[in-house]
């Protein structure tokens, strides 16, 4: 949730946030003792002025975990939860207890990587190192998995499991073959395309392609590749820059 306090009503501000997420948490299915807890906690960390965020977790009428973000969600998200395929771990605290840990997580058949990080939860100085270092660990798990993305991506390439460039892609995608769809975040030369709301992986780059379709529509490539990609069944992975991928856009391909 975002819990910035950089306005003088900021306080009212993430009340009604909160009020959202509650009311949103219920029509799920949580429970009371569970919004409860949320209801003595909720609201960021009030020394630490400017944009910030909250990711709270509780079950079982118990706070679970806490943490203040350093910057705010792009939208808040209230979410009950029967089950987390965490895709990282990271552990701050005593270094003998990470070797149990990975134990534990590989008793349980886990594939969390689990991240060792400094820092504590002593006093504010203390706790402002901790939101640095998980920042900085953060940073380099994404960069660490963007490198292996791009590194399988060049050899697909070589292999011919994999294409580049938007008429590429669009057809492979409108054949179902797309395992994972990359796109590089700056779209701002890119064309526009036409699809169908009839068959979402249709795409064309003009409205005959289409036929007689009467619910075509156009819009920017980006996120019509991006629709044709999440209601076919493939995954998404953004391109960091630099990239060499033609149009910033790439696939590999189911085999």
């Amino acid at each position: 949730m975002n819990t910035s306090r950089g306005t003088h009503d900021a306080d009212k501000q993430i009340e009604l946030r909160w009020r959202a997420a509650r009311r949103s948490l219920s029509e799920q299915g949580a429970a009371e003792a569970d919004l409860a807890v949320l209801d003595d906690v909720v609201g960021g960390a009030p020394d630490l002025p400017g944009p910030q965020g909250e990711a709270l977790f509780v079950s079982g009428g118990r706070l679970l975990g806490a943490f203040t973000l350093a910057e705010p969600p792009a939208a808040d998200s209230a979410q009950a939860a029967d089950d987390v395929r965490a895709a990282v771990v990271l552990v701050a605290g005593d270094p003998k207890a990470v070797g149990l840990l990975r134990e534990h997580l590989a008793a349980r058949q886990s594939d969390a990587e689990v991240v060792y990080i400094e820092g504590g939860r002593t006093d504010d100085s203390a706790r402002e190192a901790l939101r640095a270092s998980v920042d900085a660990a953060m940073h380099e798990v994404m960069a660490s998995r963007h490198r292996a993305v791009l590194e399988r991506l060049e050899a697909e390439l070589t292999g011919g499991r994999a294409l580049q460039g938007i008429p590429a892609v669009k057809e492979a995608l409108a054949e179902g073959r797309v395992e994972t769809l990359l796109l590089a975040a700056d779209r701002g030369a890119d064309p526009v395309l036409f699809a169908s709301r009839r068959d979402p992986r249709a795409l064309g780059t003009d409205p005959a392609a289409l036929g007689e379709d009467s619910t075509a529509f156009s819009a920017s490539a980006a996120p019509l590749l991006l629709r044709s990609a999440v209601l076919g069944g493939a995954s998404f992975t953004e391109i960091l820059p630099p990239t060499r991928c033609t149009d910033g856009v790439a696939a590999l391909l189911r085999y």
